[in-house]
């Protein structure tokens, strides 16, 4: 969307605010799979 929407429709305030909302799911998606991935590597070899 950050790329091509411009081009479909004219700039409007609430274009910016949905990519930062964008942004911003994206980011924490990344986080929450990190923090998963980190939570099962230590549970997996808690016992060794």
């Amino acid at each position: 969307t950050s790329i091509t929407a411009p081009k479909i429709v004219p700039m409007f305030p609430a274009y910016y605010i949905f990519n930062s909302l964008l942004i911003l799911l994206f980011v924490l998606h990344a986080f929450w799979t990190r923090l998963i991935l980190k939570i099962a590597y230590n549970a997996c070899y808690a016992g060794q």
